[in-house]
């Protein structure tokens, strides 16, 4: 079963330090989301660590990342969002949140905590350096295909609105 939206909420809000958070990381190998911009993140990050940011599809991302809602997770968020970020994972049953980094990222980084950093680069540019074709290519190619194969399928089809369904009366 799912826990009470309230104790969902009231675990979830409480700020761990630096060495709480990375405590109770270990202690129950916990998943830790970085709910921060893509942008934030790449510039550095708690090594293991994976990043889904707030804005977009947050929810089905979650959902085909983590997978199983009885994990326990760990928070990482801008300053200000930790209940944005609760909230919405309790929405789509992760309800196993044990706390937030207190005071975000920047709280980690302060005490010389391990960092990691990726390099972020747009799909055009990775094309360019590797010689392959860009995915993002790919991906436009397909979907024009796909859009003259719809306009040709539905040349000659009869389009007219259906009247507003009305209310059967209660028996």
């Amino acid at each position: 079963g799912y826990d009470a939206f309230q104790s969902v909420m009231d675990r979830g809000m409480k700020g761990l330090s630096a060495d709480e958070f990375d405590a109770a990381q270990h202690a129950n190998s916990a998943l830790v989301l970085d709910t921060r911009p893509a942008a934030q993140f790449c510039q550095g990050f708690m090594p293991g660590a994976i990043n889904i940011g707030l804005g977009g599809d947050f929810a089905p991302w979650v959902g085909a990342m983590i997978g199983e809602v009885k994990t326990p997770i760990l928070v990482i968020t801008e300053e200000g969002k930790e209940q944005e970020a609760i909230t919405r994972l309790a929405r789509v049953g992760f309800d196993h949140v044990l706390g937030h980094l207190s005071g975000g990222f920047a709280s980690w980084h302060a005490v010389n905590k391990p960092i990691d950093r990726v390099d972020r680069i747009a799909a055009t540019e990775s094309a360019a350096e590797t010689g392959l074709p860009s995915i993002v290519q790919g991906v436009q190619a397909d979907f024009a295909k796909h859009q003259a194969r719809a306009r040709a399928h539905s040349a000659g089809v009869n389009r007219e609105t259906l009247p507003p369904l009305r209310r059967l009366p209660k028996a």
